[in-house]
């Protein structure tokens, strides 16, 4: 069956682009009875309101993915191993951006998110023409984006090898253009660690734009955290040592601005002569290149090179730090110094200025448009819980068990004569999730705590149970097997051993609901549990009974509050909680004051006041605090002096003054205040 106008119209509703007051009217605005989905696309893409990526996430049920905060995604213009980068358009501002979301792997790790966050606020004090301008970083629907200035052009890496080596005078200007911006961020003390071709953008007018300034302690993992099992995988760290400097190999916390200075002249070298500087097949390989191997000649393989530019390049990429240039001021000089003789490069081809193609618009063609909406011809379509059926007038809700799908058209009478032969069930305990999970037989398990809860039948199970629910449910987790780490985000991912269940993502997830919780109460390795903006209320918060490990739990934008608070003032491992956007109040603070693990704890956009911080002022080990949005005053922030660990504290929006904050600098020196 063909998807219907209105179905499509249900999945416009959905995605969140259009507001119900513009579907509406996309609804009344039907004049031919027979116009279809598809002619409703194609009007939506000619009028520019929709483009072909967009419209092939909404036909997959992700629609919601293309609107992040602000920001409505366009489309995919990268991606790597480290996360996703989009064109995107600021909603009210209309300006286009490079919106950069990191994975779920790097949600999952705090140390990360945390690094992540800091180097934002680096990357903020950047201003230069010769740098990509950061505009805004947040997290929306659990995803945490990274938003800059859009950049149309090409990066020096693609540009070799589209255009092949650069002319001599050609790659000296752009290396003084990244000179610049690194001198930039040198003075405002950060050091990029990442400079590469692929790193360095040139837009259409030729300007060269340092791409990921402060990021890169993100985007190419340190020495340090590269897993053993990748140090001799060929390439699987080559986007970082084919440029990196010995020093920052060996320690990356050596790292200076004379470490960028050896990344820029590794750099040069490939953009004369579209070859890395040291070529091999491992990690340990390359770093020992760098180490010992003599610095190899560029005018052996370019010989209309200067000798002054050989001479640079050589002082560039010394082994050892005091040999090269101090700063790029230096650098500059000398590269601008050059006496180029035109004459000189007459064995090569002349380079015009490099005619680089504008980036690929939002166009689409008819038959485009019909190639996806023919994915609903089979009268399915596929989401990322399985396959959705669709009747001819009503999109149906997302299946919650993708497998049933199976076992519904022989099942359907069974199902019918045990649901009237079994009645009695329907007013017992709440079936075994680890036996349903399996699809071993049921059996209801007394719990005098709560009637309706459960308790596994076998708690060995309960990992694999608990996993499968929330991978069922849309979400994510992270596995031990052998104290190693797994990111899991299919079911068919997870091993069929023994395993421990770390952490459960569900942000976002409207089909999260209080009953699922049980599936995940007796998680004794669980740390991490995120419930970010979803249904969930203090019922399902009174599930969670033995999380001997909970170590994090994120409530924002859920229906709990007090009653919340006062569930998890019995897990005393806990160090973070969110609670932004609830219906906590001053009352509800008093159940924290037991939690002596706690170092971060955000009550933003709450209805608490000076009288609740009173609750607070013995959680000696706070580091992170956010008050924003809320009724706190001066005579709250007196609560807090004690709090001698405290690092950060937020107060966008509160009524607290200049003389407030400063008053409490005074006896928290070593804490930052955000207003």
């Amino acid at each position: 069956m063909t998807l219907s106008r209105n179905q499509f119209l249900s999945l416009l509703d959905e995605s969140g682009i259009f507001s119900a007051k513009d579907v509406i009217a996309l609804q009344e605005t039907q004049v031919d009875s027979s116009e279809t989905a598809l002619d409703l696309a194609k009007t939506l893409v000619k009028n520019k309101k929709l483009n072909e990526f967009q419209i092939k996430m909404i036909l997959q049920h992700k629609g919601d993915r293309l609107v992040l905060g602000d920001y409505l995604i366009m489309r995919e213009i990268g991606a790597g191993g480290m996360g996703k980068v989009y064109l995107a358009e600021h909603r009210r501002m209309k300006r286009k951006v490079a919106l950069k979301t990191l994975p779920a792997k790097i949600a999952l790790d705090e140390e990360s998110i945390g690094r992540f966050q800091r180097e934002v606020q680096a990357a903020a004090k950047l201003t230069h023409p010769n740098i990509v301008t950061a505009y805004d970083a947040g997290e929306a629907k659990g995803v945490s984006y990274f938003v800059m200035e859009y950049v149309d052009g090409i990066n020096l890496s693609d540009l070799v090898k589209e255009h092949g080596v650069l002319q001599v005078d050609v790659a000296v200007n752009y290396i003084i253009q990244a000179a610049k911006g690194l001198g930039f961020a040198h003075s405002e003390g950060i050091i990029h660690r990442d400079i590469k071709p692929a790193n360095l953008l040139l837009d259409l007018k030729g300007t060269v734009k340092i791409l990921d300034m402060g990021l890169a302690r993100i985007d190419n993992l340190e020495p340090s955290d590269v897993p053993v099992t990748q140090l001799t995988e060929s390439g699987s760290v080559k986007g970082t040592l084919d440029y990196m400097a010995p020093e920052q190999a060996q320690n990356t916390h050596a790292a200076d601005a004379r470490s960028d200075i050896y990344s820029l002249g590794c750099t040069l070298y490939y953009l004369l002569t579209s070859r890395v500087m040291y070529p091999a097949d491992s990690f340990v390989k390359k770093i020992l290149a760098h180490l010992e191997q003599p610095i190899p000649s560029i005018q052996k393989q370019r010989p209309e090179v200067p000798d002054e530019l050989e001479a640079i390049f050589n002082k560039m990429v010394s082994k050892e730090p005091v040999e090269r240039y101090n700063s790029t001021a230096e650098l500059i000089e000398a590269l601008e110094s050059i006496p180029f003789d035109q004459s000189s490069l007459t064995d090569q081809p002349q380079q015009g200025p490099i005619q680089i193609q504008p980036g690929p618009r939002n166009t689409v063609l008819d038959e485009d448009l019909s190639t996806l909406f023919s994915l609903y011809k089979d009268d399915e379509c596929f989401s990322e819980y399985g396959r959705i059926c669709l009747d001819s007038t009503v999109m149906q809700p997302k299946a919650r068990y993708p497998f049933m799908r199976w076992l519904l058209p022989l099942g359907f009478l069974a199902l019918l004569w045990w649901a009237f032969s079994n009645q009695h069930l329907f007013f017992s305990p709440l079936k075994n999730p680890a036996k349903t999970a399996t699809g071993a037989p049921e059996k209801a398990v007394s719990n005098p705590a709560n009637k309706k809860s459960t308790s596994p039948v076998n708690p060995a199970d309960n990992d694999r149970a608990a996993a499968s629910r929330a991978l069922e449910l849309g979400g994510v987790v992270e596995i031990s097997v052998d104290e190693e780490p797994q990111v899991i985000e299919q079911i068919s991912d997870l091993p069929t051993g023994n395993f421990q269940t770390r952490k459960i993502l569900l942000h976002e997830n409207k089909q999260v609901l209080d009953e699922d919780l049980k599936w995940f109460c007796y998680l004794k390795n669980l740390e991490t549990l995120d419930l970010y903006d979803t249904n969930i209320t203090d019922m399902g918060i009174s599930h969670l009974k033995a999380l001997p490990a909970l170590s994090k739990i994120d409530l924002y934008n859920t229906k709990t509050g007090d009653t919340s608070l006062e569930q998890l003032s019995q897990f005393g491992t806990l160090r973070s909680i969110t609670m932004q956007h609830t219906a906590v109040t001053n009352d509800g603070l008093k159940y924290l004051s037991g939690l002596s693990s706690l170092d971060s704890l955000n009550l933003g956009n709450t209805g608490i006041n000076d009288s609740g911080l009173t609750h607070l002022k013995n959680l000696a080990g706070l580091q992170w605090l956010q008050l924003s949005f809320t009724n706190v005053t001066d005579s709250g922030l007196l609560y807090l002096q004690d709090l001698k660990s405290l690092r950060e504290l937020y107060l966008t929006e509160t009524q607290v003054t200049d003389d407030g904050k400063n008053l409490l600098m005074e006896a928290l020196p070593e804490c930052s205040i955000m207003q």
